[in-house]
């Protein structure tokens, strides 16, 4: 799995189940001091999610803060929907747009979806 890091069990199911294959990413980014809001512009600017989304398997992703970083968690359908984003032009893109931007390589886990529960009703 490359750049996504490694996978790893959930420790504790939430409810339901979940697709075979899924997995959940964790992707930590340290930004450099005084630069978070132009981060949160150009990663909104380049609709990162959605471009990860139009190339991939992408079920559903946020960008969130907690304390001094920013995560992106992110469910895909599968292993291959992340290799497809990682892959990608658009990935290559993101990268060089956002790398100036950071403190530190970002780190990504992957975990393997065990459970699940969502009230987001699937069109299948």
């Amino acid at each position: 799995m490359d750049e996504a890091g490694e996978r790893g069990a959930a420790s504790t199911p939430v409810a339901a189940s979940a697709p075979p294959g899924a997995l959940l990413t964790v992707q930590e980014l340290r930004i450099r001091p005084g630069r978070e809001q132009e981060f949160i512009e150009r990663f909104r600017a380049l609709d990162v999610l959605g471009l990860a989304g139009k190339v991939s398997d992408l079920a559903e992703s946020v960008l969130v803060q907690r304390e001094d970083r920013f995560e992106v968690i992110s469910v895909w359908a599968s292993t291959s929907g992340i290799d497809a984003w990682v892959a990608s032009a658009e990935r290559v893109r993101v990268r060089d747009e956002l790398e100036p931007l950071y403190a530190t390589t970002p780190v990504v886990n992957g975990f393997e979806v065990l459970s699940r529960y969502s009230t987001t009703r699937s069109s299948t």
